[in-house]
């Protein structure tokens, strides 16, 4: 499946306008007032993952901007050929546990998995990506353009053949925008983009 059928699918799936809180009331969030927010409403968020999972079967699955699991969760939610999960939560004024973060997908995936909390320059954290095969990657933080343009190149060099890249908040963040279009030149790719609220961009190994 390339690029533009994933889009196409996707975006035919979203128009069932289910909203977020469909895939997340059984999930850990940090603060229960959360769940009325815009995020969690959202009919096209959460649910792209969910969506993506009924059509993509990776083997491995790494999530860089952990944060609570919620993304890469329903994710695993739909796909159950995943044999490996390892996210990172990079350290930061933001940051809180990854303890609900765990918890949340530990009542998805059964399989093995490694969450790591620190830095993408950490030996530890290093050692665990270099030993992968990528099929799909995410990336899910709105953070500055030098810093996306390291986990582009991270990712991109252990991804499978027709591995692929999903990177969202590109509406709403100009940096993380201008450095996926940048990385798609970099790597002679055509750039995707599936119509969200938030902007989500797709690039294939």
């Amino acid at each position: 499946m390339n690029s533009l059928e994933i889009k196409s699918y996707i975006e035919g799936k979203l128009k069932k306008n289910l909203p977020s809180k469909i895939f997340l009331d059984r999930m850990r969030v940090i603060d229960e007032t959360s769940r009325h927010s815009l995020a969690y409403n959202n009919p096209s968020y959460v649910p792209l993952y969910y969506w993506l999972g009924t059509i993509l079967q990776p083997k491995v699955l790494v999530e860089m901007g952990f944060r609570l699991g919620l993304l890469s969760g329903n994710f695993l939610r739909s796909c159950k050929t995943v044999e490996y999960f390892l996210g990172l939560q990079e350290l930061n004024e933001d940051f809180y546990s990854d303890r609900l973060g765990k918890a949340n997908i530990k009542d998805l995936y059964k399989g093995n998995m490694y969450i790591h909390t620190g830095s993408c320059n950490d030996d530890l954290f290093q050692t665990k990506l270099k030993s992968l095969e990528i099929g799909l990657g995410i990336i899910n933080e709105e953070i500055g353009y030098d810093k996306h343009r390291v986990y582009y190149d991270l990712l991109w060099e252990q991804m499978a053949e027709g591995g692929i890249i999903v990177v969202d908040y590109l509406n709403r963040c100009k940096a993380s925008a201008i450095a996926f279009t940048d990385f798609c030149m970099s790597v002679n790719r055509e750039p995707t983009y599936i119509k969200t609220d938030y902007g989500v961009g797709i690039v294939i190994r």
